[in-house]
């Protein structure tokens, strides 16, 4: 199957490649995947855990205890920021173009653990993160640039072969 394909494919053949380009098929399969098997380590944690979704204590989960969601999470970032920067490539921008997202989001995080009283700084960073994000998504949903750009050739265009069609056998010259 071609969806599953794309994520297998993600994880072990280009689990750090930053170069080149992913259609946006590719990545999009990636990502239901990714986000469907996340899901599930989510739930497979409640249930066997007991790990409650939501709680007022702020020590039950964190982004190091160890279960099956924040293993799936960890274990994915870097495809997952690969395949980003694979397909901001395709529409011809810089992968660093992440960071729109990344740092507002780390911002407020830092904010948050440095200062508890800074609730507005903290809205903030995240309107940014949110802002950022919508950005990444319009990037992610436009079509490729055509032909070759200066990340590499586009993946939805067939390689043309430079050799001259050979006749089929047999016939007649």
């Amino acid at each position: 199957m071609k969806i599953i394909r794309y994520y297998t494919d993600a994880i072990f053949y280009h689990y750090t490649d930053f170069k080149g380009r992913a259609s946006r098929s590719e990545f999009w399969f990636f990502m239901l995947i990714d986000a469907l098997l996340f899901a599930t380590t989510l739930i497979m944690d409640t249930l066997v855990l007991d790990i409650p979704w939501v709680t007022d204590d702020p020590m039950i989960l964190d982004y190091f205890t160890l279960t099956l969601s924040n293993v799936h999470w960890w274990a994915t970032l870097l495809p997952s920021t690969a395949i980003l920067t694979r397909r901001l490539h395709d529409v011809g921008q810089s992968g660093w173009l992440q960071l729109l997202f990344i740092i507002p989001w780390v911002g407020a995080l830092i904010i948050d653990f440095v200062d508890e009283d800074n609730t507005i700084l903290v809205v903030v960073f995240l309107l940014a993160a949110i802002l950022g994000s919508i950005v990444l998504t319009v990037l992610n949903v436009i079509d490729s640039q055509k032909g070759s750009n200066r990340y590499g050739p586009n993946p939805k265009e067939k390689p043309v072969d430079d050799a001259p069609a050979r006749p089929p056998a047999g016939a007649a010259q």
